[in-house]
């Protein structure tokens, strides 16, 4: 992940903002639609690849990924994209969204926190639905 240093020009796209996701429980991603302002990242084609969301919680801290930081992130990848180690935004069974780092074992997915106070989660493969891929961070400034 980078630090908004990927840029190869300065234009300003409008872009998908999905709300808060959740860097410790679950939160809901918003069920409306709306936009975030951001400089177009060097990875991306067309606004409608990307997305921001604010992440909530302390799960990723050990990463320096703080509560109020907004992500950048793909929205439309390919499955092969999705490789152990990456973060990511996942859908989870209960309908909530978090952000954690995506492994594998047979067919299992592990979605883990840096935070060595949250546990991993251990779903069935077919139960997580990938969402994004985080790509960059934006550093709240609270």
């Amino acid at each position: 992940m980078e630090y908004l240093t990927n840029y190869i020009r300065s234009e300003k796209i409008e872009v998908k903002h999905l709300g808060q996701i959740a860097a410790g429980s679950t939160v809901e991603i918003f069920g409306y639609a709306r936009k975030s302002l951001i400089t177009r990242p060097r990875w991306a084609q067309k606004a409608e690849q990307v997305a921001t969301a604010e992440v909530c919680g302390d799960s990723l801290a050990d990463e320096d990924i703080r509560d109020g930081d907004r992500l950048v992130c793909k929205i439309i990848f390919d499955k092969s994209e999705v490789v152990a180690g990456k973060l990511v935004v996942a859908k989870l069974p209960s309908g909530g969204s978090v952000v954690k780092r995506i492994y594998f074992n047979k067919d299992k997915i592990i979605l883990r926190s840096s935070n060595q106070k949250y546990k991993d989660l251990i779903f069935h493969k077919d139960d997580v639905e990938i969402e994004a891929i985080v790509k960059e961070l934006i550093r709240s400034l609270e």
